[in-house]
């Protein structure tokens, strides 16, 4: 048998004699570097000859039965025993040197096992070690950093300190800008540097407020604008940094107060110099309950279309009034005109110095054509200003009109746009209120068809809860409530569990240990292991009782030595091996089938109670799918399962 073969049967013997779960083996080169060399014949020997505790019971059982029938039913001579006595005792004597011949080569294997511990024990060190470096350098690091970040701040502080030294010296001194103010609150003297830099502040605000103040309004703007304002305000920050770092608080109180009181007579000079009321009274104003109102023109009132036209029609009538008037007028001028026209020639005709002179008429004639076409043009240019101011008239009023219009045409369609809406809205509504009862028997359908069968296990699991709970309050009545009040921050402080907290505090757990014969030294995690191991011993109590009237009934030859007893043993071992590893093997692989599928019936599990066709109306969907296609999902999940299932049972 090579070292493979070996190998094998120690892990076989491993899995199936002993019990050991095979993800928790080593592997298969650790088992064959295991079997090399003189631990070949060691592990041979351990394989054939070494059982659990409970095989070996159970054998040891079975040969005392079979002893015993042995020694009722045959009648050895006295030599044959004397001559198995001595074989025996040769045997003995030889596995004692086998033995002890082992137990020789197992110390140079137990010192090198015991080598190679403390090579790795060191090995683990040294990686200790290592990493506790690489910690302690970063932590070096860290420190050095945050020494550096100390240092700086702590320089800062010291000049922080000397600076504030300085202004403490500062305010000592008296300025003396309140004895230098004289009756207009102005300085006689000159200006303190104090007053002269708040002052300057004082302008760099101002002149950026009236930036701000432009651009609000307008009438300044563009990238370069803005970086100007952003300088402006830099440049005033910096100088009230420096204002502040420069001069004591008291200082700059007193040179702020000068400055007030600066500003406030020449406020006052102002305002006494201002009459509101008349001012507002020249430019036609009047403000009363907080209001200014423009009482120079009367406000304007919005007349109907009847009454324009009718207006229009008197101003027409007025206006052919006026005319037939002043045609009338023309017409009497031009009579008299051409009266004095008249008399006017004929003191020429009669006067003697005219005939000599007979330009003087020219001139006369022309002076008054002259005078009629200025007083013609004078009358034009009136007409035509007249004339231009009606038009602006009209063309604002157009233009007024023409924004009412606008606003009419953007409210008309402001309204089309609301009815098309609530049109929506009542044709939604209606065809809401249509699905409304059939949405409302597919819902009662389908709580009868899938909830109702629901009903009893869901009830009955919880009135188990409850039960449960209800114990459990039970169990917790006996405990005192500042115990139950400790948080795991407490028991990590004091480090010990109270004794009312305690499992082993409680009847039931006594009752338990009593019944199994748990010993008290064990934790109570270990438990059910020793009520898994009572459970295999009860069974193996049981299946011994099973096979006793079976035993008796048989006939004594059937079972005559011991080497049958083993060859039936290892008979019935291999039919049982035959028999149920194939089952437990074919249930791991449905097992883990299972596991694997879990995730997948998970998710479709929670898809389906989670679907919408639980909480909303059929036309509704949720994901893509509606009700009736989640049903189908379901459905198809459903075969799939139950095919997989019979596929693998």
């Amino acid at each position: 048998m090579g070292r493979k073969d070996v190998a094998m049967e120690l892990k076989r013997w491993a899995v199936e004699k002993m019990g050991f779960p095979p993800d928790q083996l080593p592997s298969d080169a650790a088992f064959a570097s295991l079997c090399g060399g003189q631990c070949a014949d060691i592990w041979k020997y351990v394989v054939h000859h070494v059982d659990t505790v409970q095989n070996v019971k159970t054998i040891r059982g079975n040969l005392s039965w079979y002893r015993h029938l042995e020694q009722s039913t045959s009648q050895q001579p006295a030599t044959v025993e004397r001559e198995k006595r001595t074989k025996l005792l040769r045997q003995a004597v030889a596995l004692r040197a086998e033995i002890q011949k082992l137990d020789e080569s197992l110390v140079p294997m137990q010192q090198e096992v015991v080598n190679e511990a403390l090579a790795a024990e060191g090995q683990a060190r040294v990686q200790e070690v290592k990493q506790r470096n690489l910690l302690l350098k970063a932590f070096q690091i860290r420190a050095s950093q945050e020494r550096k970040q100390l240092q700086e701040r702590a320089s800062e502080i010291n000049h922080r300190l000397v600076r504030y030294r300085q202004i403490s010296n500062k305010a000592e001194q008296d300025i003396g800008i309140g004895q230098q103010m004289d009756v207009k609150h102005k300085l006689t003297g000159p200006e303190p540097e104090v007053v002269q830099d708040l002052r300057k502040v004082c302008s760099t605000r101002l002149e950026f407020l009236q930036s701000l103040c432009l651009r609000d309004v307008g009438l300044s703007g563009g990238a370069g604008s803005c970086d100007l304002k952003g300088a402006v305000h830099q440049q005033w920050l910096n100088q009230v940094e420096g204002l502040l770092a420069a001069h004591p608080p008291n200082h700059l109180l007193d040179g702020l107060e000068c400055l007030a009181s600066e500003n406030e007579w020449e406020l006052q000079e102002l305002a006494s110099r201002v009459d509101v009321v008349g001012d507002l009274e020249d430019l036609r104003f009047n403000y009363s309950s907080c209001h200014l109102q423009d009482v120079s023109q009367p406000q304007a009132v919005l007349q109907t279309v009847k009454w324009l036209l009718e207006e229009r029609w008197r101003d027409a009538e007025r206006r052919a009034t006026e005319k037939v008037g002043a045609v009338k007028r023309e017409k009497e001028l031009r009579s008299r005109l051409t009266s004095l026209a008249r008399d006017i020639n004929l003191l020429l005709d009669t006067e003697p110095e005219s005939r000599r002179y007979p330009i003087t008429r020219q001139q006369f004639e022309r002076g008054l054509r002259v005078a009629l076409e200025t007083r013609y043009h004078e009358e034009l240019a009136a007409q035509r200003q007249q004339l231009a101011l009606s038009a602006c008239e009209r063309k604002s009023t157009i233009k007024s009109l023409q924004e009412k219009h606008q606003c009419i045409l953007a409210f008309q369609e402001l309204v089309d746009r609301k009815q098309d809406q609530i049109r929506a809205l009542v044709k939604g509504t209606s065809s809401a209120k249509s699905h409304l009862p059939k949405a409302r028997a597919e819902i009662h359908s389908l709580v009868d068809r899938k909830l109702s069968k629901h009903e009893g296990p869901v009830s009955t699991l919880t009135s188990y809860l409850h039960n449960a709970i209800f114990s459990e309050v039970q169990l917790f009545s006996s405990t005192p409530l500042p115990s139950l009040l400790l948080t795991p921050r407490d028991l990590e402080q004091d480090g010990d569990v109270p004794l009312e907290l305690s499992i082993n505090n409680t009847q039931r757990f006594k009752g338990l240990q009593q019944t199994l014969s748990f010993p008290l030294y064990k934790a109570p995690e270990y438990l059910l292991y020793r009520a898994a191991e009572l459970r295999a011993e009860v069974m193996s109590l049981h299946e011994c009782l099973c096979c006793q009237p079976h035993t008796l009934h048989q006939p004594s030859g059937s079972h005559g030595t011991a080497q049958a007893l083993i060859s039936r043993v290892q008979k019935v071992d291999d039919e049982n091996q035959a028999l149920y590893i194939p089952a437990i093997v074919k249930q791991l692989m449905v097992c883990e089938d299972m596991t694997k599928l879990s995730d997948a019936l998970y998710v479709t599990l929670r898809d389906w109670w989670e679907q919408p066709g639980q909480f909303t109306v059929p036309w509704i969907r949720q994901n893509g799918l509606n009700v009736q296609q989640w049903i189908q999902r379901w459905s198809l999940a459903v075969r799939a399962v139950q095919q997989r299932t019979a596929l693998t049972s």
